[in-house]
């Protein structure tokens, strides 16, 4: 075939994973919302017209159904929205049902984040341990999960810093109870099974977990049982007083660090700028000197220490455990029985939250690190340094904080997320568009703008903004430095900062972000040390407070809640505008400072400090500067001067191609009588199929309102095209695609993406999105892709030289070709003109002679008509005599339509998305 350089080959084999249907049966949906009408919402039967059983809510009803239904219910509610949006879509449903309450609709919420498709049971052991049972038939694994508030690194004694990670190594090298005596210890155990287990010490709380696999159950049965004994409060008295194992683990803790990582040495100088009073600021790893040495000049037992710490803090009032499998709830609730004699005896008592000193030392400098790289860890980072700032919050999220301020509980991921939105959106007008328009940040994910927080505790949390930068954005760190907060302050207007642009329209909208990259569209749910350790912070320790719940980011329809995360998220920008409160650590490697060293910066030498006169860190001994971003601030305001015009930072926008609001899932309407093509010409055609399914991104298996649309313009040109006419095509889909990737990153916090290829019937277009939003982005992207071939005559001559080298790349990947012909590809690749696209991408569209579409996933029929109806009268402007031409191509079925596309942007997963990873199930908060 002679189509190759046109496009992708066509791929023979196809992946034929059945049905992709969404939503319940509308019955069932009927008796949903009759039954939560009646304000029952933890428990009630919901009838299904198929087989006429009744079934409770758990196992009726899956995550994403619910996490639909919620936005529905709680809009009900609201003043200004009304049902009757809500239930356009089915005509036969019962407008005028009674409006459940506002508690009932907070219930439905707290249950949506982790409900997929599993069943719930939290029960309270005999001594106040807390355990969530979770029953998932997916699950190939079993996994199981205990957390222990307080007993963190925060607790460690002053003189013996470490005790609370020496603690966890003491926990698991306790003995099984005597029924598992003469057997392998746990962890040989569990090896010999094929499972595998651990524990990490936080700041506020110690994690300790394990997995095997599900079958067969007995496993899991006795798996726990072991597991519950390495917490007896005997067994663990015996191992804290054996000289030999308390050496051994002191030994294995000290082998745990590791100082010449580069991740560990910018940690512990960010630890060197903290308040000395303040936690964070002690070493809480622990070593041989501060376990074993010091302890012993000091005359303290560390044994006694270590058990007396337990006692004290392993309390099971102060704990959480989940079991997560596909055994049956019953099963499990007997099986962790032996956890009512676990843990610490000592009597609880109740302790008033910690309150933390001022965080940073009395210092109103910029605090300015330079850390010296000796090498390059990985090839992927040759030639790029990474520049992180970092800012202490001090959110309580305590219960009592709430009621005492009169506001909603405002977490730190929550706020994380908003700034991510802020800092590392892309786009015109963004910080990450104009540091990669002047080449100062890399290609790929790692020039993102991202945060994270590597402190979050109640009281105390440390964010941290990393970006990575080339050699040039290393030169110009401080310009770098000074554009995020430039970016921070065009979030205020107004001389004293008065007036905050951040709406609650604008946060509504990241809130349908949230929801959607967060939980809608993540591949997987949360396992068990998800669960146990993101359990609501003010749950620990307190009973009166239900530790089956999970701090999320508001609902779009949340006004309380959007209105409290506001207020914050406002005083934290107010913060993190002010330099003095930020640490800005930037790597440094010799290719880097050389290129500083021989840089001259409007007329005036970059300074350069040989690493030999660096002073060393005390603890890790790695090489640092004391960095003065600002003192050249005269050319820093020179660079600002000489590109504001081009380079304008803008504040964040509403963003229309996010949906107001979520809607639920829908079953398509039955074609059954229902003729799309009725009154079509024939060449224009909707393709049914049973049998195809487009390669979407992975998801979990729940319903969801996801759906992929492909929309193919039938044209001869391709499968005919000499070397030439390929090369034209080629370049004019290339410089498209760079034309239209301001519309490409717009769509992709909307869950949007495209693919464009050619092959033997002409060009195929796909759309990736929700059912709200897809339509909308095609139209748009239709509209730009007619008219970008009158661009193409309107510009430059020659082609923008990233575009033909792309090209070119392309060219040398094909499978097919030989060498000569590639050679011939690349050398037309070269010598084509704008003007030669353009006339190419006019000659296609005269030759294209009909066109067909089909829908995958929450499209209706009779969307999926008048979206065809719409492309099709955007590209019949631009073709032949009416959309014919004087030869015809044979009408594809949609299988030959279903070859994998490739998405972009190409985000591999939602975590791509600013923010994301501080609350999405597909990654996790937990480090580990």
């Amino acid at each position: 075939m002679r189509y190759f350089p046109y496009g992708y080959r066509y791929l023979a084999t196809l992946l034929f994973l059945g049905n992709y249907t969404t939503g319940l049966s509308l019955s069932r949906r009927q008796g949903l919302w009759r039954s939560i009408s009646g304000n029952n919402l933890t428990r009630f039967a919901a009838k299904d017209s198929n087989d006429g059983s009744d079934e409770d809510i758990h196992t009726s009803l899956s995550r994403r159904e619910l996490l639909q239904w919620g936005p529905l219910l709680a809009a009900a509610l609201s003043s200004d929205i009304g049902l009757s949006p809500v239930f356009d879509d089915y005509p036969n449903q019962n407008a005028n049902a009674a409006v459940p309450s506002e508690q009932a609709a907070t219930v439905m919420r707290q249950q949506v984040p982790f409900s997929s498709l599993r069943q719930y049971k939290s029960v309270t052991l005999s001594n106040g341990l807390r355990v969530l049972l979770v029953n998932d038939k997916s699950a190939v694994r079993g996994g199981v999960a205990i957390k222990v508030s307080g007993g963190g690194q925060f607790s460690d004694p002053k003189e013996l810093p470490g005790c609370a990670h020496l603690m966890e190594h003491m926990v698991l090298s306790s003995k099984s109870s005597s029924r598992f005596r003469k057997s392998l210890d746990f962890e040989e155990w569990l090896i010999d099974k094929e499972g595998a287990s651990n524990a990490f010490t936080g700041y506020e709380q110690v994690c300790f977990h394990f997995n095997l696999p599900s079958t067969p159950t007995v496993l899991m049965e006795e798996a726990l049982t072991r597991f519950a004994s390495h917490f007896n409060e005997a067994e663990v008295n015996k191992v804290c007083r054996n000289d030999d194992v308390l050496k051994r683990e002191i030994r294995r803790v000290n082998a745990e660090l590791d100082f010449d990582n580069e991740s560990i040495q910018s940690f512990y100088l960010v630890k060197g700028m903290m308040n000395p009073e303040h936690p964070y600021a002690k070493f809480a790893r622990g070593n041989i000197d501060t376990l074993e040495r010091m302890p012993k000049e000091a005359g303290i037992n560390v044994g006694s220490r270590l058990f007396e710490f337990f006692k004290e803090f392993y309390q099971p009032t102060n704990s959480f455990l989940v079991v997560v499998g596909p055994y049956e709830l019953s099963s499990m609730e007997r099986w962790v029985s032996p956890f009512s004699s676990a843990l610490s005896r000592q009597p609880w008592q109740s302790s008033a939250p910690r309150l933390f000193p001022s965080p940073l030392k009395a210092d109103r400098r910029m605090r300015q690190i330079l850390l010296y790289r000796p090498k390059v860890d990985s090839p992927l980072r040759e030639g790029i340094e990474t520049l992180s700032m970092h800012w202490t919050l001090e959110l309580d999220y305590t219960a009592d904080a709430a009621n005492r301020f009169g506001s909603n509980t405002v977490t730190a991921t929550q706020v994380g997320f908003v700034i991510s939105q802020i800092l590392g959106r892309r786009g015109p007008g963004s910080l990450y568009y104009i540091l990669y328009r002047r080449g100062w940040l890399p290609n790929g994910m790692q020039g993102l703008p991202r945060i994270s927080f590597p402190v979050d505790v109640s009281g105390f949390q440390l964010m941290k903004l990393d970006i990575g930068l080339t050699v040039e954005g290393f030169v110009n760190r401080a310009v770098v430095v000074a554009d995020v907060i430039r970016t921070i302050n065009t979030v205020f207007s107004g001389a004293a900062m008065t007036k905050f642009l951040v709406s609650r329209e604008i946060l509504s909208q990241y809130a349908v972000v949230a929801q959607l990259h967060g939980f809608v569209l993540a591949p997987r749910p949360s396992d068990a040390v998800e669960l146990a350790v993101d359990g609501l912070p003010a749950a620990s320790g307190r009973k009166d407070v239900d530790p089956c719940e999970w701090s999320r980011f508001p609902l779009p329809y949340g006004l309380s809640d959007l209105l409290a995360l506001q207020k914050v998220v406002k005083e934290t920008l107010v913060k993190m505008s002010d330099p003095s409160n930020a640490i800005v650590i930037t790597t440094a490697t010799d290719k880097s400072l050389k290129k500083a060293k021989d840089t001259r910066i409007l007329g005036e030498t970059v300074p350069f400090v040989a690493p030999a006169k660096w002073t060393t860190a005390p603890l890790t001994r790695a090489k640092c500067y004391r960095d003065d971003l600002f003192q050249f601030t005269g050319i820093v305001g020179e660079l600002f001067t000489a590109s504001i015009q081009e380079d304008e930072l803008l504040p964040p926008l509403v963003n229309n191609l996010i949906p107001p609001m979520l809607r639920s899932p829908r079953l398509p309407l039955s074609q059954k009588g229902i003729d799309l093509n009725e009154g079509r010409n024939e060449n224009w055609r909707v393709l049914t199929s049973t049998a195809f399914i487009l390669r979407i991104p992975t998801m979990a298996p729940e319903k969801s309102c996801r759906c992929a649309f492909v929309f193919q313009l039938l044209s001869p040109r391709p499968a005919r095209a000499n070397t030439r006419q390929a090369a034209y095509a080629e370049l004019w889909k290339i410089s498209f695609e760079k034309a239209v990737v301001d519309l490409a990153e717009l769509g992709a916090p909307a869950g949007l993406a495209y693919d464009m290829s050619f092959n033997k019937y002409g060009m195929r277009l796909c759309f990736l999105g929700i059912s709200q939003n897809l339509p909308s982005y095609s139209r748009r992207f239709c509209r730009r892709l007619v008219q970008h071939h009158k661009d193409l005559l309107a510009g430059p001559e020659v082609l923008d030289k990233a575009i033909t080298e792309t090209a070119v790349y392309n060219a040398g990947r094909r499978r097919g070709p030989s060498a000569l012909r590639k050679r011939e590809i690349e050398r037309v690749i070269r010598e084509t003109s704008a003007y030669e696209a353009a006339t190419e991408a006019i000659a296609f569209y005269k030759s294209v002679n009909g066109g067909c579409c089909f829908s995958q996933g929450d499209l209706l029929p009779f969307e999926v008509s008048s979206l065809f109806n719409d492309l099709q009268s955007i590209f019949n402007g631009e073709l032949g005599t009416k959309g014919k031409s004087e030869t015809t191509t044979s009408m594809p079925v949609a299988d030959d339509l279903a070859y994998t596309p490739v998405w972009k942007p190409r985000f591999g997963s939602s975590c791509s998305i600013p923010g994301v990873p501080l609350l999405s199930d597909a990654c996790g908060r937990v480090p580990r």
